[in-house]
């Protein structure tokens, strides 16, 4: 979502999960920075244990991969006009069976759970991820989490 002189305030990311065959998993993405391997780590956890949560009929899901609004721009609708604006493609069409997210934190799992009727299926505590040191690499405790909740609705 854009201003009109063409800053961007919204983004929405999504994209398409299929489930992995029998001792199947993908390979996870290995970056430059230690850090983003952690993040990418986390959300390729969220996304291998929502199969195990899913209904076994469940073959194909949408993924809110990404879904942020510029702070200055929050409390105004965007984030929940560019989570409408996926409900309203034709996903089923497509062969879409229910959208999923990974929820990082707890503006978002209020969102998509209670207003959107989400439903928390699994999730995973920051305090599992440690780096090298032994320490928790993620502390969201300023953010009212500990965890990153993966959630789903069926279409």
């Amino acid at each position: 979502m854009k201003r009109p002189d063409g800053q961007i305030v919204g983004l929405c990311l999504n994209t398409f999960l299929s489930r992995p065959k029998e001792g199947e998993r993908e390979e996870p993405v290995v970056l430059d920075n230690r850090l983003a391997n952690y993040l990418v780590g986390i959300v390729d956890d969220c996304r291998a244990k929502i199969w195990d949560h899913l209904p076994e009929n469940v073959n194909k899901v949408v993924d809110f991969a990404i879904l942020s609004v510029d702070s200055s721009y929050g409390r105004r609708g965007i984030g929940s006009r560019l989570i409408n604006a996926v409900f309203k493609e034709n996903l089923k069409a497509q062969g879409v069976q229910g959208i999923v997210c990974e929820l990082s934190n707890v503006t978002s799992q209020q969102l998509f759970i209670e207003k959107y009727g989400f439903e928390g299926i699994c999730d995973i505590k920051y305090s599992e991820w440690e780096g090298h040191e032994g320490r928790q690499i993620f502390d969201c405790s300023k953010f009212h989490t500990d965890r990153v909740v993966c959630a789903w609705k069926p279409l």
